[in-house]
C-alpha cells in the first residue's frame, strides 16, 4: 500500500506559473503563426501544460513519499527507548517491532496506536492503552509519567513517539 501523497500548494503553483510561462513563450516566439489562432485553441494549450504540470508535481510526490517511507527493520533499529516500567525484554523487544509495524503500515497516529493496543491487548490480555504522536508535537502534547500501571514503556520510533502501558483498572472503571 502506497502512503498518501501530501498536496503542496506551493510546489503546484510553482509547477502551474512555469507551464503557463512556457505556454506564453511559445506564443511569444510563434506570434505570426498563432495570431490566426483562436482563443479557445490558446486556453486549450495552457490547460494541457497545466495538466502536464499537476502529473509532474504528482509524480515527485510519489517518487518522495516512496523514498522517504522507512522500512520496518530501519525502524525498528533506529528505535529509542526512553523509558521503560515492568516490560520485560521480550515485550519491549515486541512493543518496538509493532509499533514500527504500525507506524509503516497506518498514515494516522490513532490508527497507528488502534493498531499497537489491539496487538498487545490479544497477546498479553486486555486493557492496554496506546498513544502515539509525531515528535515535532510531543512536548506540546505531553506523555507525562502519571499513574500508567506496572507496565508501561514510552519510545521514539522514526518521527512518531509511543507510549504503552496496561491500566490497572480500579473500581470505578477507569485506569
Amino acid at each position: 500500500m502506497r502512503a498518501a501523497v501530501p498536496y503542496s500548494p506551493a510546489r503546484w503553483q510553482v509547477q502551474v506559473a512555469s507551464a503557463k510561462d512556457a505556454v506564453l513563450a511559445a506564443h511569444g516566439d510563434m506570434e505570426g503563426q498563432v495570431a490566426s489562432s483562436s482563443k479557445a485553441a490558446i486556453e486549450e494549450l495552457v490547460q494541457a501544460a497545466v495538466d502536464r504540470a499537476l502529473q509532474r508535481v504528482q509524480q515527485q510526490q510519489q517518487q518522495e513519499a516512496v523514498q522517504e517511507k522507512p522500512t520496518v527493520q530501519q525502524l525498528v533499529s533506529s528505535a529509542e527507548v526512553y523509558q521503560n516500567d515492568g516490560l520485560k525484554k521480550g515485550r519491549r523487544k515486541r512493543a518496538v517491532r509493532v509499533s514500527a509495524e504500525a507506524i509503516s503500515k497506518h498514515e494516522d497516529a490513532s490508527d497507528m496506536a488502534y493498531h499497537i493496543q489491539d496487538v498487545f491487548d490479544n497477546a498479553y490480555g486486555k486493557h492496554w492503552e496506546c498513544n502515539v504522536v509525531p515528535k515535532s508535537l510531543s512536548d506540546r502534547v505531553g506523555t507525562g509519567t502519571w499513574s500508567f500501571g506496572q507496565q508501561y514503556i514510552h519510545l521514539g520510533v522514526g518521527e512518531w513517539e509511543v507510549t504503552l502501558w496496561q491500566c490497572n483498572i480500579a473500581d470505578d472503571g477507569d485506569c
